[in-house]
């Protein structure tokens, strides 16, 4: 599904590739049109969101089996997951919540309002803060891991949809579709720069290592590397 409403054919199914030989090794299902994926690598669970169906799978890695699955709000449509303490957070874009999962219990425990259409989410583990872009609102909303509130909400630009966190220095960069990404300072909440990148920039995503940032420009078919 995109933010702007539209949705691809239902998908019964997801697969796992093996890096080492870039084969298929198994097909299962799971709902109707999954969209996003997150993995706890501390007990090698896989989550995805199924838009259509309401709820989320949840995978076995090991065994490459669905555990079960876990109902959410309407329209899921992000995940992430804080690796630290095993907790699962899922974006509902037309209940405008987000869904707190308990990955021990695998029971959605709190619910927690947040702005309109909140489409991606992404986690700081070092110090258990969760961003939420919402599309309609033209803002991020930030969560306290802790104590499951929104503790701050930041004004970006019209349509923000990608977000992905740096941990080293504690930046967010979050995409919006008026060709722009925004370099939010975690500390302090405030908006640090804006830098110009292609068309329609959707993902992003962050390579800790080498400080690195890549985004995805769905309406100009590249990769803008910051």
């Amino acid at each position: 599904p995109t933010p702007s409403g539209s949705a691809a054919p239902p998908v019964q199914a997801q697969s796992v590739a093996a890096t080492s030989t870039l084969a298929v090794i198994t097909t299962f299902g799971v709902g109707v049109a999954p969209g996003s994926v997150a993995v706890n690598e501390g007990d090698d669970t896989v989550y995805v969101t199924n838009f259509f169906s309401n709820n989320v799978s949840v995978i076995n890695g090991r065994t490459g089996t669905v555990a079960g699955t876990i109902t959410v709000g309407s329209n899921p449509i992000g995940v992430a997951v804080d690796q630290v303490d095993d907790t699962v957070y899922v974006t509902n874009r037309t209940s405008g919540t987000v869904s707190v999962i308990n990955g021990r219990s695998l029971d959605d425990s709190v619910t927690i309002p947040v702005g309109s259409n909140p489409i991606r989410v992404a986690v700081n583990d070092g110090d258990d803060t969760v961003y939420v872009t919402n599309f309609s609102s033209g803002d991020v909303s930030v969560i306290n891991g802790r104590t499951r509130t929104v503790d701050d909400t930041i004004t970006v630009g019209d349509n923000p949809v990608g977000v992905a966190v740096d941990e080293g220095d504690d930046t967010v960069y979050v995409t919006n579709f008026g060709s722009i990404v925004w370099v939010i300072n975690g500390r302090t909440g405030s908006v640090d720069d804006t830098i110009t990148v292609g068309t329609r920039p959707y993902g992003v995503a962050v390579d800790q290592r080498d400080d690195t940032v890549y985004v995805t420009n769905e309406g100009s078919n590249n990769v803008s590397v910051i």
